[in-house]
Order: C-alpha cells, then structure tokens, then sequence
C-alpha cells in the first residue's frame, strides 16, 4: 500500500518537500503581485482519492468479472484438471477466492502444475473480490 502512495504521490511529506512547496507559492505570489493587468484563470482537475485503489469499474462490470471467474474456475476443475462435479468445482472456487479453504477438497498433489494453477487462480480471485468490493463499498458511499 505504501508502494502505491508513493507511486501516486501521496507519500509522506519532508521537511525538504515543504521548502520546495514555500518557495513556489512565494514565485508564485511574486508573479501575481508584479502582473495584476493579467486576467489569471485557474482550471481545477478532479482529484483521485489516493486511498481508492480499484478501478474505475462499475458494480454490473464486477458482476461479470466474478461470474466469468467462476465460469472459469468451473470449467477447469470440471472438465480438465480434477473431473470434479460442477457443484464440487464451484464450492472450490468460492472457498479458494474467499480465502475460507475448508480443505474437504484439495488440487492433486502429484503434479505440480495444478498446484501452481490453483494458487494463481486463486491470488486473482482475491484480487477480483477485493476490487468488487471496494466498487461496492464506493457505491454505497456515493448512494448516501
């Protein structure tokens, strides 16, 4: 998180950063006092909330990303790694992503790829619910 605020610019602010920032308001003070004929515009951007790390999705997009994810997660342990039911696939699928994993069913343990598979898919998955509910968190914000 730490890494993304300071990519973003909202890291912590030093005492060499608040100089800079003195030293530009006093240019920039020094300007508008020497030029007062000038007619000074100011355009505003809108400001992204540093905290918000999701995109700008909306809830039915995030609908459709889990639903393809369980779509997905159905088919592959369905039909091509474990021949599981469907029912059993998508008990995994939910129990994996929400991070629950009960351990009633379990990938294989005499490959390899499927265990690798299985702790990416399920690190998207994470990912893919976290996302849904920071949109539907906002949602609600915004609905207030």
């Amino acid at each position: 998180v730490l890494l993304v605020l300071a990519l973003r610019g909202g890291g912590g602010i030093d005492s060499a950063d608040t100089s800079t920032n003195r030293k530009q308001t006093s240019k920039k003070e020094q300007l508008s006092k020497e030029k007062p004929q000038q007619k000074v515009t100011k355009t505003t951007k809108t400001k992204r909330n540093i905290f918000c790390l999701s995109p700008d999705l909306t809830l039915s997009e995030c609908t459709i990303l889990i639903s393809l994810y369980l779509i997905a997660a159905v088919y592959f342990y369905h039909s091509t790694m474990e021949q599981w039911s469907i029912i059993d696939a998508l008990y995994f699928a939910i129990t994996s992503f929400t991070t629950v994993g009960y351990g009633d069913l379990v990938v294989s343990q005499k490959d390899a790829y499927k265990k690798v598979f299985t702790a990416f898919f399920a690190f998207v998955g994470v990912a893919v619910l976290g996302v849904t509910l920071s949109v539907l968190g906002s949602e609600l914000l915004r609905a207030e």
